[in-house]
């Protein structure tokens, strides 16, 4: 042959290559059997997977080469396809290779077999975890207290919950097919309009609003929407995911709270109409409530039963991660118990196991410290029915924080209890202030004008009873906040050094009181005499605390106001806080929570008449600050006021 013709040869060959080659080329194994199951041919595949050289495999017979397999299931089944003479598709776990193979068995002429296998093992794990992470979202989704829903990039329903169901009292077929816009009140569709177009054009990561709908029934209610896209790894927007909460309770409190502070606010405009002075004190010292906390989005978790008893987390949402203050990492693996502590997982493990045993959903309400916090939580265990593993039992979690709605149903109560009560003492001091007037006036001509020595000691001694009568009516002025002040910029430091040596002269032998001062203490804007009679007050009730003597101790520092911390009732800023602290009996919690309340008194008939902390607090409070009761029976009692900074111009 000339080497023309070679080379010809070879360049046919590159351009036309043997079977043999494309077989060795694929990534699935394939090999050739004869009717004594001898192998005839074998690709590469088969090779490199069976760890055997073409040359120890080519002749000699498959189960001389993997004795093993003869007998086995995937034995069998090769056996009954190759004798079968048909093509034959079958799937199979192989004891040789210890993986899920499929294979192709099909005939080929001279009585020869051709076999074709692919190691599926990954694939099949792959389709597992799906359909176990699509049965727990289907979970989710339908046991959610919450609504949630899928739509299109037309923002028509494709899927719906029960909740939101139930929430808006559509059915599920009735509500899908209709747009997301015809739920919505017409007031509010702009905005949830433009707001969708933006998420749709990609400028709006996602929809955050709180907006009305209308439910079937006609009647609008209020609804937390949260609103983020699913797209394809091409970018390209395959639907939406919505979350939707009922939120209308909440608003309705927070109305409320807000009616409660428009008539706080129109009473504070009617008193400052007394007077001008009246007005710009009371424009300082007007007190605001604060607005409570949203109400976040429920705690989901979901838990495995162990053959021990116990469960162990297996997964929990960002905002149950938020409420135990640990990352996930910190929790999925973890035990009940080891999470929540003995003492408080004794409740829910209890109402598992109810779940696990009676396959119903369990629900409890429940007090729980977490992250260091106290918190009121309506807790629902509901089994899973699908199993991911043989005998696996799965409980998802569904905890509601209702902490935040009982603070503000208590403070609501509070301020118009405090509204009420400052009201009718403010009314009462004023006409009894004016009946005073009129007999302090008389009693002072008398005095003046008679010689008659009995008479004149009668008047005096009326007076007297007249003069501690109007006492009485300026403490209730000062609880009421209608007492006339007369601030000025005062330096605290000086008037609490001034005052106490009158202090010990007052407290007796038996009491030590100790006086921290503080040079750069800032100035305040009070009325001086009215401050020295607040300390007056408290040193008096301090010594009062301690029949036996004891301690007290009074102190000012600088406070900066911020984020509500320290005391929720004040506006962010900077105060001068006077401390005064005794080591006496305390105050048990009943008493305590009663302390400023006018004439409530714990001293015996005639050792006291109730008003000197009701005092304190109005004065404090009409001076745009607040009061601070920190007691334990047996262990003493704390007294803060917190009085605002003078400003700059003032100072």
């Amino acid at each position: 042959m000339t080497k023309t013709q070679t080379d010809m040869r070879e360049a046919d060959r590159a351009a036309h290559p043997s079977v043999s080659e494309i077989l060795d080329a694929v990534g699935d194994g394939f090999y050739v059997l004869d009717t004594e199951f001898r192998f005839t041919y074998v690709n590469r595949r088969c090779c490199d997977t069976w760890s055997f050289a073409r040359e120890e495999l080519v002749g000699r017979t498959l189960w001389d080469c993997f004795p093993a397999s003869y007998g086995t299931d995937a034995g069998h089944r090769l056996q009954q396809a190759v004798a079968g003479r048909t093509i034959t598709e079958y799937e199979v776990f192989s004891d040789v290779l210890q993986r899920q193979i499929w294979f192709r068995v099909c005939p080929l002429a001279d009585m020869l077999t051709a076999v074709h296998w692919r190691d599926v093992t990954d694939a099949r794990s792959t389709e597992a975890a799906l359909r176990d992470s699509e049965a727990r979202f289907r979970q989710v989704f339908e046991q959610s207290p919450l609504g949630k829903a899928t739509a299109g990039p037309d923002f028509r329903f494709r899927e719906v919950n029960p909740a939101l169901c139930r929430m808006l009292g559509y059915s599920a077929d009735e509500l899908i097919g209709m747009s997301f816009l015809d739920v919505v009140h017409p007031d509010d569709r702009a905005e949830c309009l433009r707001q969708g177009s933006a998420l749709i054009e990609g400028t709006l990561p996602r929809i955050q609003l709180e907006e009305r709908f209308i439910r079937k029934a006609g009647d609008v209610l209020w609804v937390s929407v949260n609103v983020g896209p699913i797209r394809d790894p091409d970018g390209r927007l395959r639907y939406n995911f919505g979350i939707l909460e009922d939120i209308t309770e909440r608003r309705r409190m927070t109305q409320a709270l807000h009616d409660s502070q428009e008539r706080l606010r129109v009473l504070n405009e009617r008193l400052e109409q007394e007077s001008e002075l009246r007005a710009r004190q009371l424009a300082e010292s007007r007190a605001r409530l604060e607005t409570f906390f949203v109400t976040s989005l429920d705690w989901l978790s979901l838990f495995r039963g162990e053959p021990d008893g116990s469960f162990v987390y297996v997964d929990l949402n960002p905002a149950c991660q938020q409420a135990y203050g640990l990352s996930r990492e910190q929790v999925v693996g973890s035990r009940v118990q080891d999470i929540l502590g003995a003492e408080q997982a004794e409740v829910p493990l209890h109402h598992m196991r109810e779940c696990v045993r009676t396959g119903q959903p369990q629900r409890y309400m429940a007090r729980r410290t977490m992250a260091g916090r106290t918190r009121t939580i309506d807790v629902v265990f509901v089994p899973v029915p699908v199993e991911t593993e043989p005998g696996e039992r799965l409980i998802v979690s569904t905890a509601r924080d209702l902490t935040e709605r009982e603070e503000l149903e208590a403070q609501l109560r509070q301020a118009q209890k405090m509204e009420a009560v400052g009201q009718l003492t403010g009314g009462i001091a004023h006409d009894f202030n004016n009946l005073l007037t009129a007999v302090i006036s008389s009693m002072e001509l008398i005095g003046r004008r008679t010689d008659n020595q009995r008479v004149r000691k009668l008047a005096d001694t009326a007076l007297q009873a007249a003069m501690r009568g109007a006492q009485l009516t300026s403490q209730l002025l000062a609880f009421s906040r209608r007492q006339e002040l007369h601030p000025t910029v005062v330096d605290l430091t000086a008037v609490i050094k001034e005052t106490g040596a009158l202090l010990r002269r007052f407290i007796g032998e038996t009491v030590n009181l100790t006086i921290e001062s503080n040079p750069s203490a800032w100035p305040v804007r009070v009325d001086g005499a009215q401050f020295q009679a607040a300390v007056m007050n408290l040193v008096v009730n301090a010594r009062d605390a301690m029949p036996d003597g004891g301690r007290i101790r009074l102190s000012l520092t600088n406070a900066q106001i911020g984020g509500h911390q320290t005391a929720p009732d004040l506006p962010d800023g900077d105060y001068v806080v006077l401390e005064v602290a005794d080591t006496g009996e305390g105050m048990p919690a009943e008493v305590l929570a009663r302390a400023v309340e006018p004439f409530f008194t714990t001293k015996a008939v005639g050792k006291g008449s109730g008003l000197g902390l009701s005092m304190v607090h109005g004065f404090t409070t009409q001076s745009g600050g607040a009061v601070r009761i920190d007691s334990t029976q047996g262990k003493g009692t704390t007294v803060r006021l917190f009085l605002p900074r003078a400003s700059p111009e003032t100072a």
